[in-house]
């Protein structure tokens, strides 16, 4: 099968492989209610910084937290849909930059926290490695059962290193292509945070 998932509770969080210790979920909060949920990887555990989508830390009246800690926005790439959190007194495994970009056809996975529940491991297959959308950014392409909450959720190869951040399905729901930023943008905004 190309994709596969698989649920795990959260009770046996502390057996699971080191990628699901490098994820956590960001909750969204407006005037004191949740009103949406991500998902975030850390990068650098020396410095407390994590990764998301920047649509997953909207600007406005809004705050966010990790393990219920305050999480402050520190940089933000727009164009590439991508934002570096701060998040002091959340300890988790940091990921590392994978060295070569991905190939077609290659294994991806990706863990989340799918319409809030989770974390959860999604098993997919490199489709295309940049392909520019109508709307100017260009995204690299997985077939991967992932769902919205995912959104942020860090996209790794077979070795568990970083190659994408999940942002977008092209169809409602689990289904359908899904996309993330390309290896070239992961690699000029992300990789000197990981340092």
């Amino acid at each position: 099968a190309l994709t596969a998932l698989f649920v795990l509770p959260t009770t046996v969080f502390a057996k699971l492989p080191a990628l699901f210790e490098s994820v956590r979920q960001l909750t969204i909060v407006e005037a004191g209610e949740t009103v949406g949920t991500c998902t975030t990887g850390m990068i650098n555990r020396g410095k407390a910084i994590w990764i998301t989508a920047e649509h997953c830390v909207p600007e406005g009246d809004f705050t966010f937290k990790i393990d219920d800690k305050p999480v402050f926005v520190y940089d933000r790439d727009v164009d590439n849909d991508m934002a570096v959190l701060l998040v002091p007194g959340v300890d988790a495994k940091a990921l590392k930059l994978a060295k070569d970009a991905p190939q077609v056809g290659d294994e991806v996975k990706i863990v989340g926290y799918p319409y809030g529940v989770g974390p959860m491991f999604m098993l997919g297959l490199m489709s295309a490695t940049s392909i520019t959308s109508p709307w100017g950014q260009a995204y690299m392409f997985y077939a991967a059962a992932v769902c919205p909450g995912n959104s942020g959720s860090p996209v790794v190869n077979s070795r568990d290193e970083l190659i994408s951040i999940h942002q977008i399905g092209l169809e409602r729901g689990c289904g359908g292509p899904k996309g993330g930023a390309t290896y070239a943008a992961v690699k000029a905004f992300v990789g000197p945070y990981m340092r």
